[in-house]
């Protein structure tokens, strides 16, 4: 019996222990290539959890921060896909795993983005998330969709040392 109850102690100990945030944060986060069809692939360098999650949101979006409970988020690195951040609108997971790199597709042209690595440590069922996040989120723009069309240039006249000249405009969002 006092071994039983000695092995007990012993075990919830332990798991208090063990039951815990990572103490060292993902840093370093950045964009490694932007794609021209709404993909862009990031790296960080990774803390010391068992694992680490990605959550990514529209910059016009609030945030939200993972809660330390039972939710096993789902990641896709296809935006919009994954779950969301206590249920927080727009706030995605993209990724969650061991590694320190993902290529995320299927983004808005010509819209920013904030990105966030949460270190975690999982015991029971139950997840512990590093939500001191001290550093500074990742932050980029997608690029505008290319123009199919451009513009013409024609003159009207020209005299002596003038001329009037009339452009019309193309589908870009510039001259």
């Amino acid at each position: 019996m006092k071994k039983l109850l000695l092995s007990i102690i012993i075990f919830i100990v332990a798991n208090q222990l063990l039951a815990q945030a990572p103490t060292v944060e993902a840093s370093n986060t950045q964009l490694s290539y932007k794609y021209a069809g709404g993909g862009m692939s990031i790296t960080w360098t990774r803390g010391n959890g068992q694992g680490c999650m990605m959550v990514m949101r529209k910059s016009s979006s609030a945030g939200y921060v993972p809660a330390n409970n039972s939710t096993n988020y789902s990641a896709s690195a296809s935006y919009g896909s994954g779950s969301t951040v206590n249920g927080g609108v727009d706030n995605y997971i993209v990724y969650k795993g061991t590694g320190n790199s993902v290529y995320i597709y299927n983004l808005a042209l010509n819209t920013s983005y904030d990105v966030y690595v949460y270190e975690y440590n999982t015991l029971l069922g139950t997840y512990y998330y590093n939500t001191n996040y001290s550093q500074t989120a990742l932050e980029f723009s997608t690029v505008a969709a290319q123009p199919t069309s451009c513009g013409s240039i024609y003159s009207v006249g020209a005299a002596n040392s003038s001329a009037t000249i009339y452009s019309t405009s193309g589908n870009g969002n510039g001259h």
